[in-house]
């Protein structure tokens, strides 16, 4: 990798990291106020709206087949993801979502294997074995510090899973396309689910007059602005850097800023939750190494 292309992969590495890492805390803060389902309507409806006018000016320069593609983005992309995350987190915490949230790069490499036939090494498997031990010591470790449900982190594992697909298709199936193009368009397809959701969940009979609703209210706005419209953007840019396993692995950075926050926030560290990242962290490391 050149100099300068390491160095732009670094950057956006980086500003993935925080703002990612940032999410799950925002999350947690538009919860006490507004449901799972409404929570991802303001989400992805802000980010729709911030991209709306690059993805007017995109529309004239994308096929028939890559409507479909950028469809497909959106949804495992953008929206199931987010939807899976939100409900996950009524039950858990934000470092725990986050943790085995960096089961993401483990999915894409699998996915990069059996569907596009890429090569691997023994230690990428040996990596693959150590994520998966960390993520069920974290599951495992659950049973002694809160009520456990499985379900939670069923929903989270479905929601890397969608990550994994969507990264490599944009990868393998969207080279052509350029970051804001994907970015802006695949949300202009989920944009009107939003609405559909909003008027399911009669979001405006909610009274945002409380301090409590103003900060969920705007923690979602930030959300929607940086975590999501912001970042997709920059992230699909990192997919054409790097290969889908490297930027994916910005997954196993998250949850040092996301149990930062949760620290901060009131929420419970134990030396297990440190335990089960090391062990994350490791195999992620081990499946991301240049062969």
């Amino acid at each position: 990798m050149k100099k300068e292309k390491r160095l732009v992969v670094i950057l956006l590495f980086t500003a993935l990291t925080f703002i990612w890492g940032s999410a799950f805390i925002l999350i947690k803060k538009g919860l006490l106020t507004f449901s799972a389902e409404q929570v991802v309507a303001i989400r992805i409806f802000v980010a729709f709206l911030v991209l709306f006018p690059f993805a007017i000016k995109s529309l004239l320069s994308v096929s028939k087949k890559e409507f479909l593609l950028l469809l497909f983005s959106g949804l495992l992309g953008s929206f199931l993801p987010a939807y899976l995350f939100a409900l996950a987190q009524t039950k858990v915490d934000s470092g725990f979502t986050s943790i085995l949230g960096g089961l993401t790069p483990v999915f894409t490499f699998l996915i990069g294997i059996f569907i596009y036939r890429q090569a691997f090494v023994f230690v990428q498997v040996l990596g693959i074995i150590i994520a998966f031990l960390g993520a069920s010591l974290l599951i495992g470790a659950s049973f002694d510090y809160h009520e456990f449900e499985w379900l939670p982190s069923i929903l989270i594992v479905l929601a890397t899973m969608c990550y994994a697909i969507n990264l490599n298709l944009v990868k393998h199936k969207m080279k052509s396309l350029s970051p804001m193009i994907i970015s802006s368009v695949s949300l202009l397809f989920v944009g009107p689910v939003c609405v559909w959701l909003f008027w399911k969940t009669n979001i405006i009979d909610i009274d945002i007059s409380t301090m409590q609703a103003k900060e969920s209210l705007y923690a979602l706005v930030l959300l929607g602005s940086s975590s999501t419209a912001l970042a997709l953007v920059l992230f699909n840019k990192l997919v054409k850097y790097a290969s889908p396993v490297l930027a994916s692995s910005v997954t196993y950075t998250i949850p040092l800023v996301a149990l930062g926050w949760g620290y901060l926030d009131g929420e419970v560290l134990t030396s297990v939750h440190l335990g089960s990242l090391i062990l994350v962290l490791s195999g992620v490391y081990l499946i991301t190494r240049s062969k």
